[in-house]
């Protein structure tokens, strides 16, 4: 953590020329047990401790950038260092050395993309992988095996799979047949051979079905009577998992069929043949009737444990994680709240336990979890120490109301408190929205009649079905309508309007909503004919400005309106917002604020009309203009602060007419930006600002975020700016 506050430091330390804007931070500190982010792989290390690799920033009181060591005895997490830049697909522990491969371009500061190796003091390369990304790692015998995207190894061609004696890298295979067409997912060493699973249909140049064996004789399709590898009747088939195991190598992903086998995304191969792993006449694992996905594998004697995105194994109710004894299947607990709530990825075997890691897990059993959980052997339990405030994942929407602050997103603990994707702060502790969890996450929320409506690809909230919409009256949830069948992503309410705004395919039960409609108290109804873009047109941010109702989104038709991503319905029709249809933005639109007789236009765009805005442009009721100096990436929020505005979102700096250290967040007053806190205590760190609440002079900042004014702070912080904000340095 001392080196990404050092980074910080650092940005302060050269931003003289902005002004900063003086206040205080309040963190939330670390999350409670977990991490507030994916699990993508868990692997052992000789010395007992487990390292995780994912695309998380915090785990624990830890600033953890994708990779973390985890002591099971002290349940203390520890980061290697500053981490590495993005995200970890595969660990591999070799002695005292962690090798890690993934999405990144740097680990400890230093240029070493796609694989680096961790010797519990410092980061180094392990020469170099060009042209892709590494998925899977594998130690076998003084080898190192890395499959992923790259096709090439330190100069030389290598299709996406290579080997590391310690020194240098080689392919499998010589000339162009060497390697495999397509990417590696997996990679497993069983009796001698090197099995690669994936996406390929060739391997040395023959045809192989998404898996394949090297050694002696060069490379071999797993084949048997009917067929090589797997297939899928309807969709592409994967391999993303392997087990070797005494009993065979297991293999998992997304298939019906494997070799002239039937196998629901998980088979066995002896070697010579093909089978599946049946058990009353149901094999493999499914989801919704069809076959599920699996992720990843582990042999544990004679058992196998899976992990995947499937609701039961065999015929038996299994959620996302499951075991096979070899004739038949297990769940993972006990009863309907058997597993994991959410898509399994990682497992980890040792000692009778097992850890399991994933994606939107925010429950193991009847346990309150961040993204993953350990299996005593009889009971469910956390990982991690608790005590902390912080949001173990991303919040999309905030709001005061009052003294309180609401917030929505993707996270199942606020703190300590079970609280899933929705949850209420009184300015001392959390609190979740009565007993009922939601089964899905959070877009966004508005106060409307006095009551909070949320949005977001929830289905139910508890046992009662509330599609995609749910309002709150500060006792329960209510259902409006018949809701939605895809997820809205805008809201805007007020004591006239309830408003959404999606895709354009949206619809409330037969009710075609082309991407927009309001609630007339009974139901959804559309306004006029919605969103006419196809493709995937989107209404992403609403709000009401003199009068009018403006959407703002990715779309070129609203109604019968050409329209450039924002367009204005005026009661009874839609129009586009300039003199010409082509003259709104010209890429995305995020948000809309109202603001003094202006309307702020914010999002991933470099012109408005005619002019250059980078990103953020205004709208006064008949012309265009920017209202600062651009800023080098996305703004996705904005809110009113005092005699201006605060912005939010993935920009690192001013561009224009310096570059100007702007770290997420910036304060907007008289076309000139300010720092959010002074010296070594500006800004955030993580990957986005995504939403803004501000109540008098206190900002709540929501999103992807680990650290605020330089201490922890995971997904949630607030700024509690200075009185003289109202003063004349700031007045009109």
């Amino acid at each position: 953590m001392r080196t990404i506050i050092a980074l910080l430091c650092l940005f302060a330390a050269s931003a003289q020329a902005l002004d900063e804007l003086p206040g205080q931070w309040q963190q939330f500190g670390g999350v409670s047990f977990g991490c507030n982010g994916r699990i993508n792989d868990i692997a052992l290390a000789p010395s007992g401790l487990l390292y995780l690799g994912g695309n998380f920033t915090v785990c624990g009181d830890q600033a953890a950038a994708y990779v973390v060591a985890y002591d099971p005895t002290t349940e203390e997490f520890t980061p290697l260092g500053s981490g590495v830049s993005s995200s970890v697909l595969s660990v591999e522990v070799v002695g005292s050395d962690v090798f890690v491969g993934g999405l990144f371009l740097n680990a400890g500061g230093q240029f070493l993309p796609s694989i680096a190796k961790w010797d519990g003091s410092q980061w180094s390369g392990v020469g170099s992988l060009q042209g892709g990304w590494v998925y899977s790692l594998a130690w076998d015998n003084g080898f190192l095996y890395a499959g992923g995207t790259f096709t090439q190894a330190d100069g030389a061609p290598a299709n996406r799979v290579a080997r590391w004696d310690g020194q240098d890298w080689t392919s499998l295979g010589s000339g162009a047949a060497n390697g495999v067409n397509d990417r590696v997912r997996a990679v497993a060493v069983w009796n001698g051979r090197v099995y690669l699973g994936g996406d390929f249909t060739e391997a040395g140049g023959a045809p192989a079905s998404r898996i394949a064996s090297w050694g002696t004789g060069g490379w071999q399709a797993l084949s048997d009577t009917v067929g090589e590898g797997v297939d899928h009747a309807t969709e592409e088939a994967e391999v993303t998992a392997l087990a070797a195991s005494s009993g065979g190598l297991y293999v998992g992903g997304r298939f019906e069929q494997a070799g002239d086998q039937v196998a629901r995304s998980v088979a066995r191969w002896s070697g010579a043949a093909w089978s599946g792993l049946d058990s009353g006449g149901a094999g493999g694992v499914s989801l919704a009737g069809q076959a599920g996905r699996v992720f990843d594998l582990q042999s544990a004697g004679s058992d196998v444990y899976v992990a995947g995105l499937f609701e039961s194994a065999g015929s038996t109710t299994a959620n996302h994680v499951a075991r096979w004894d070899g004739s038949q299947w297990h769940p993972i607990g006990t009863g309907p709240e058997n597993g994991l709530n959410g898509a399994a990825l990682a497992l980890l075997h040792d000692s009778g336990e097992l850890y399991v890691g994933g994606f939107n897990v925010h429950g193991a059993g009847s346990v309150a979890v961040n993204r993953i959980a350990r299996w005593t052997g009889s009971a469910w339990t956390t990982v991690g120490p608790g005590g902390h405030s912080g949001l173990g994942g991303q919040v999309a929407a905030a709001l005061f109301d009052g003294g309180d602050l609401y917030v929505g997103g993707n996270f199942g603990l606020a703190g300590e408190a079970p609280a899933r994707h929705v949850a209420r702060w009184d300015g001392e502790a959390w609190h979740a929205l009565g007993l009922d969890s939601l089964n899905g996450t959070v877009s966004a929320m508005t106060l409307w009649n006095g009551d909070l409506v949320i949005i977001g690809s929830f289905t139910r909230i508890g046992d009662n079905a509330m599609q995609r919409v749910a309002r709150w009256d500060g006792n329960q949830w209510h259902a409006l309508g018949e809701g939605f069948d895809r997820t809205p992503w805008a809201i805007h309410g007020n004591e006239d309007d309830l408003c959404v705004g999606g895709p354009n395919s949206l619809a409330s039960g037969v009710t075609a909503l082309n991407g927009i409609a309001c609630w007339d108290g009974t139901d959804w109804q559309p306004l006029g004919d919605g969103l006419m873009s196809g493709g995937f047109a989107t209404v992403y941010a609403l709000a009401r400005w003199n009068g009018q109702l403006y959407a703002g989104g990715s779309f070129d038709q609203m109604g019968q309106a050409a329209a450039s991503n924002i367009a204005v319905w005026d009661g009874a029709a839609w129009s586009s917002v300039g003199t010409l249809p082509d003259e709104g933005v010209d890429g995305f639109i995020r948000a809309l604020l109202p603001q003094k007789g202006e309307l702020y236009v914010v999002g991933d765009f470099s012109t408005a009309g005619q002019i250059a805005a980078e990103n953020l442009a205004l709208w006064d009721g008949s012309s265009w203009s920017a209202p600062a100096s651009p800023v080098d990436r996305d703004v996705w929020s904005i809110a009113p602060l005092g005699a201006g505005t605060v912005a939010g979102g993935e920009f690192f700096q001013v561009t224009s007419p310096a570059t100007e250290p702007l770290s997420r967040v910036g304060y907007l007053h008289n076309g000139a930006w300010h720092t959010l806190g002074t010296g070594a205590s500006q800004g955030v760190f993580g990957r986005r600002v995504q939403t803004l609440a501000t109540s008098g002079s206190t900002v709540a900042l929501g999103g992807r975020i680990s650290l605020a004014g330089g201490d922890l702070s995971s997904g949630l912080a607030i700024f509690l700016a200075q009185d003289f904000l109202f003063s004349d340095r700031f007045s009109d």
